[in-house]
This record gives C-alpha cells, structure tokens and sequence, in this order.
C-alpha cells in the first residue's frame, strides 16, 4: 500500500483556503489518489475521476482550467503532472531515483516536454513558502503561428449539428498546439504544409458520420444519441479515428 504524506498546514495554506469545497476535494485526490508515483506525473482519466468524486464533467473542466490558469497541475490527454511534486512527496536514495527513472521513460513525450518550476502550493508568502514559477511549452510551432480562431471557427462553421464552441480555454489551446505540431505540420504529397487543412478535414469527416453528429436517433431507437464534441475530437486516439475514416458513414 502505498504512503503520501500531506502537511497539515495544507488546509490553512492562502492558496487553498481559497479553493471551494469541491476544489479542495478536486486538489488533495490529485495529490493523495492511489495512481500517484515516484515522479508525479501519472495517467487518469476523467471518468475515474468522475467516478471517485461524484463530479460532473462539466465540473471538473472548470476546476482542471482553474488548476492549469493557477500552475497548479498540467492536464494532457488523460495524464495528470503535479507541478512542484517534490514539495508534496520527497523521495531520497538511489533506489527510489532508478525507479523514477523507469517511470519517466514510460511517460509519452508530449508529457514529458512540459517543463515547469514551482515551489510547494501557493503563489504568495504564507505557511508553505513562495517562489516564482513558470511553465515553459517547448512547441515546434510558436503559438502565435498556430491559428487557433480560425480552427474554432472552422469547427462551428461545419459541424452544424455539434455544440458551438465559445471559448479557448487553456486545455483546448494546449491540444489544439499538440494536434497542430504532431500533425498539421507535416507535408502533404505535393510537398505542402497540411496546416489547417487537417483540421478542416477533421471536422467534415465528422460532420458527415452519422454516428458523430448524433443522426442515428431513428436507426437504433435511442431518445438521446451521443454526439461526439470539439474536445472529444481533439483528442489524439479520436482524432486519430476519424481521420482514419473509422467513423465514415456509421
């Protein structure tokens, strides 16, 4: 069984006796919860999450955005990386190191490139002491060469039948830049960037299944049909399945 130790001046630490209720539940469960490890970066899903605290998924976007806006955690594609882990769990030895190691080589890359600098829980002087810290993204592409308007507004303009995206929170911003340098950046056969092109793609092919734009109501006799969404598409193993035309016309 494994052991996480949590200092007790946690609960009066500026930052969290901030947090609501179920944002403190939200940021001890990411600290305490049973897939933490050595190198505190782990994967979990939303749905175990979900599950675990009684949460809407709704909900728990909102407190993930608070949590990545505040530099408390980094959320990729179904992995959790808690900014500062040392200041929560201190392992010594040469033993523990070797182990950390092993596990930092079965994390994906993308993961891996966030690389970050903070020091315990809060952003101000108080029971848990205070540093500077910031999160450098070391994308292929600048973000400012990444059109991510434009993007958005191709999605709504095309998938008509799926809900509007009205926002650019920081957890699409941060898929769309990992979508666009994995994918968009490589050359087509005629030797062009495939830019936003891949995304155009994306959303048509989506538009054009049945089974993702939520038109099979009449066919399997169901009330409420799923329809896939913006998020859901951006992430890589969907996107990735739709291009592949898994979804055409299902």
């Amino acid at each position: 069984m494994k052991t996480r130790m949590v200092y007790t001046k946690f609960w009066h630490d500026n930052y969290v006796s901030e947090l609501t209720a179920k944002e403190k539940l939200v940021f001890i469960y990411l600290i305490t919860n049973e897939k933490i490890n050595l190198c505190g970066i782990y994967e979990l899903p939303d749905k175990y999450i979900r599950f675990d605290l009684g949460l809407t998924q709704p909900e728990l976007e909102g407190i993930k955005e608070k949590f990545m806006k505040d530099g408390k955690f980094l959320f990729i594609d179904g992995w959790v990386s808690i900014v500062n882990f040392n200041g929560y769990n201190s392992f010594a030895g040469e033993k523990n190191e070797r182990a950390k190691q092993k596990e930092l080589e079965q994390i994906p890359q993308k993961v891996i490139e966030y690389q970050y600098s903070i020091d315990r829980v809060s952003t101000n002087l108080d029971t848990l002491n205070n540093h500077n810290h910031n999160i450098n993204h070391n994308h292929n592409t600048k973000e400012e060469n990444i059109p991510y308007s434009e993007i958005i507004k191709s999605y709504n303009t095309i998938c008509t039948d799926l809900s509007k995206v009205i926002e650019l929170t920081p957890t699409r911003k941060n898929n769309i830049t990992w979508r666009w340098n994995k994918f968009a950046t490589r050359n087509d056969k005629d030797g062009n960037e495939i830019g936003i092109r891949l995304f155009e793609e994306l959303f048509e092919r989506t538009h054009e299944s049945d089974f993702l734009s939520g038109r099979l109501e009449d066919k399997r006799n169901v009330k409420k049909p799923w329809k896939a969404n913006f998020d859901w598409l951006l992430e890589e193993k969907n996107l990735v399945k739709v291009m592949e035309g898994q979804y055409d016309n299902q």
